[in-house]
């Protein structure tokens, strides 16, 4: 159950459940002989009438489980804010991304072999380095 605290029909079962748990045969068989009634014949009615105690309590609870959930139902779809679909977003055709790993290996642009081959004449360019390196003072 969603709360805890138990229903009525919950604790009359219980109840009734404890109360002929806990009897002997001895105490039952003298409450029906005290009621001139047929010990087979009250046997059989106490069954039958436990039977419908808990059929009854058990639709009972499905009808509080059914209401608790359309409750939550309703709750849930107040809660939902709907968004307006956005206008999608168009790339113009003739876009190419500037690096190599966004082009996903495709072929180099003109501007890609520029750049690769300045890179490489600064990197083997003798003038652009100091004379001394880091072991010469």
């Amino acid at each position: 159950m969603a709360k805890d605290k138990k229903t009525f029909q919950d604790r009359l079962a219980e109840e009734i459940d404890e109360a002929i748990s806990n009897m002997s045969d001895e105490e039952i068989r003298k409450e029906a002989e005290e009621a001139d009634d047929d010990i087979a014949a009250f046997g059989n009615h106490m069954r039958v009438w436990l039977e419908t105690a808990k059929d009854e309590v058990a639709e009972i609870a499905i009808k509080e489980a059914k209401a608790a959930a359309e409750k939550g139902r309703a709750v849930r779809s107040q809660n939902v804010i709907t968004m307006a679909p956005g206008k999608p977003r168009t790339r113009p055709d003739i876009f190419m991304p500037d690096t190599v790993a966004a082009r996903h290996g495709k072929k180099l642009s003109e501007r890609d072999r520029k750049g690769i081959e300045k890179d490489l004449d600064d990197l083997f360019d003798d003038d652009a380095w100091p004379d001394k390196k880091d072991g010469d003072e």
